[in-house]
């Protein structure tokens, strides 16, 4: 079973007596989960509005620790598009959903060290039995290209989407994914 996107200290709770009885478990925590609380909530910025929603700092605080020693099994980008109608209201009326996936390295390298990082994006492939890339001759590239001591301000030329509902737009981001190799395809990000 796994268990997409805690939102809480007491979820980790149950995750952890779950893991600890011997049962089968796993589970993300969202990007947002980990960088906001609900005081950034504050403004009502409708790119904040989320689901499950922001918590509190305790919760964040334990969601950091909870992905740090092993208990939270991945981080998701919780990437979700939205169009630009649905996140344009009240924060009580917009869709809940931002974008995550273009700034996820940028913001998980702020707040945790690089060798965490490069777990947490990759711990997934155990989790659900994917099978691992090699680097070996002849076998098909799949690589991720990136700069973990680039420094810069994330602004919607940075975006990618067609969306722009991202709550991370103003942000110091720390590290850059600058391309990667796909089933032997090179691309760049500009």
């Amino acid at each position: 079973l796994h268990i997409p996107n805690l939102s809480t200290e007491r979820g980790i709770d149950l995750i952890r007596e779950a893991k600890k009885m011997g049962l089968n478990v796993s589970c993300s925590v969202g990007l947002p989960h980990l960088f906001f609380d609900d005081s950034h909530v504050e403004g009502y910025n409708p790119n904040l509005k989320i689901f499950p929603p922001i918590r509190s700092k305790t919760d964040q605080k334990a969601l950091q620790a909870g992905l740090l020693e092993g208990t939270i099994d991945m981080v998701s980008s919780m990437h979700e598009p939205m169009n630009i109608e649905f996140k344009k209201l009240e924060f009580e009326n917009a869709a809940a959903g931002s974008l995550g996936l273009e700034s996820c390295f940028g913001i998980l390298n702020k707040v945790f060290p690089l060798d965490k990082v490069l777990s947490f994006l990759t711990r997934g492939v155990k989790c659900f039995n994917i099978p691992s890339p090699t680097i070996a001759i002849g076998a098909t590239a799949d690589l991720t290209l990136f700069n973990p001591e680039i420094s810069y301000r994330y602004s919607v030329d940075d975006l990618k989407s067609t969306s722009k509902n991202s709550p991370y737009l103003g942000l110091e981001l720390q590290g850059k994914v600058l391309g990667s190799f796909n089933n032997g395809i090179l691309t760049l990000n500009d």
